[in-house]
Order: C-alpha cells, then structure tokens, then sequence
C-alpha cells in the first residue's frame, strides 16, 4: 500500500491536537502514527484571529518532537489575501528550526461548512454529487497538491503480514449443534 498513486493519495486525519494522545506523553496521537508509518505530517493551523501566533504554533510543533516530520502547513479559517499574506510571511521567517529547513505553507483555506467533530462528510452531504468539484474549485489555486502529491509518494509502502487465523474447533470438537 502506498500513501500515493495514480489514483489519489491517502490522507489520515488526526484525532484532536498533533501530540495529544491517551496520556501527558502523547501516547496514541496522531504524531505517534506519523511516526509509525513514517508519514509526513500537513499541519493544519487554525489560522482566524491570528497571524504571527501561527508560527509559533508550527515551530513549538517541530520542536516537541524532533522525529515528527512536519512536511508543511495548510492554513485554515483565512480571511482574505491580507491576512494570508501576513501567514505566510511570519511562517517563513519564524517557524524554521537551525537544523532544519522552513517549513512551507501548502495551502490556504478560507472558512468551511464544517459540524462540532470535523468536515460534513461526503455520505451527509446535502449535494454529494457537487462535493468533489466543489472541493476542487475551492482548493484550485489555494494549496500546493503537486507537493502534497509528493509528500504522499515518499511515504514508505506498508509491509504485509497477514495474521494468522485462530484454530477453531470444528463441529464435531466444539460439541454445539448448529
């Protein structure tokens, strides 16, 4: 399996905040399965209200964990070419680290319809059939696929094991009749 195809990418999204996980050390979270599976992670921001906070919240997530890849930021909850211009100069200037390179924005996304636990989902869409051109004139011009693309390609495949099936008894053995 891979992260990328010619088919389209697949995409996890995290359970709450990056490191917050079952416990004070993040067990659980979403940057433990990044780390797994060894997936770069798209740090969405939630970017109303703020401009050079976002960097801080990018840089404080790049140094919590050094091993979290933060492959790039995508901008949510912009208000205009203003303010994300602002974004996306405070994120270049101030969310690098000294032993990395900046991370970069991929994207800028103004407010979505959205419900109390994420995206309406496409099956309780009111019009499913208009949702993906719909996704695609939104994103068309506001966030980088061609490099999320290539985040998504340098994901490794996931190694196969298929576990093994328990011995059941059989019929005769587990004395039931069914």
């Amino acid at each position: 399996m891979r992260a990328a195809s010619a088919a389209g990418i697949n995409l996890i999204e995290g359970n709450r905040g990056l490191f917050d996980g079952s416990d004070a050390r993040g067990t659980h979270s979403t940057a433990e399965l990044a780390k797994a599976l060894q997936a770069p992670v798209l740090l969405l921001i939630n970017a109303a209200k703020v401009t050079r906070t976002a960097a801080a919240w990018v840089l404080g997530c790049r140094h919590l964990d050094p091993q979290v890849r933060i492959g790039g930021i995508i901008l949510n909850r912009v208000h205009g070419a203003r303010h994300e211009r602002v974004l996306r100069d405070a994120s270049k200037a101030h969310a690098k680290s000294p032993s990395s390179a900046p991370c970069r924005t991929l994207g800028a996304v103004p407010c979505l319809p959205s419900r109390h636990l994420g995206l309406v989902p496409p099956d309780e869409h009111p019009r499913p059939d208009e949702l993906a051109n719909g996704l695609r004139e939104l994103l068309r011009g506001r966030a980088d696929v061609d490099r999320i693309q290539a985040l998504a390609a340098e994901v490794p495949p996931l190694p196969v094991h298929p576990a093994p099936l328990p011995d059941f008894p059989t019929r005769a053995e587990s004395g039931l009749d069914f």
